[in-house]
């Protein structure tokens, strides 16, 4: 993918996209330096029950891509969860949460032993900066909720500040 900001000009010959979906720009300072960065989110798989975007952080002055902290790995660092026939229990940071899986997703046959992060993954620029929302998945059709974490600039990198689970 080619980036061209004012009379700068990047290849960056990695970074994939699906055809079938817009790519995402966004000017906004999430730094918190006073100057806007070029935020790009791609939607690089889609389809049944998939939805995996990436995204893209570039300093608006040279075009160099910032590091950003995997979402995927600080979930496994820092979220535990547990399925059954009767119940699933997510550990988020200590915090437990605990649903009726008949309640969630039915009679379903096929349950994961654990509910499995990466199968959608939607990025999200706010007021507060860049935030990533990772939907949880305990069965082939079901889900359960999202993991959402709160990036903050730190470093010279993006890290994860804050997590959540929302139903």
């Amino acid at each position: 993918m080619v980036v061209q900001l004012k009379d700068k000009v990047r290849f960056f010959p990695n970074w994939e996209h699906s055809v079938n979906r817009d790519a995402v720009f966004v000017y906004q300072d999430v730094t918190q330096d006073g100057k806007p960065e070029l935020i790009t989110i791609l939607t690089v798989a889609t389809g049944t029950g998939l939805n995996i975007e990436e995204v893209h952080v570039l300093d608006s002055e040279t075009l160099e891509e910032m590091n950003i902290e995997s979402s995927l790995d600080y979930i496994q660092q820092h979220v535990t969860s547990k399925v059954t026939p009767e119940e699933i229990e997510i550990i988020v940071n200590n915090k437990n949460y605990s649903y009726s899986t008949m309640e969630e997703v039915g009679d379903s046959p096929w349950l994961f032993d654990e509910i499995a992060f990466g199968s959608i993954i939607k990025y999200e620029i706010d007021q507060q900066g860049l935030k990533v929302h990772v939907t949880g998945q305990v069965s082939a059709g079901g889900f359960i909720g999202n993991i959402v974490l709160t990036y903050e600039y730190k470093d010279d990198m993006f890290k994860v500040s804050k997590i959540e689970f929302e139903k």
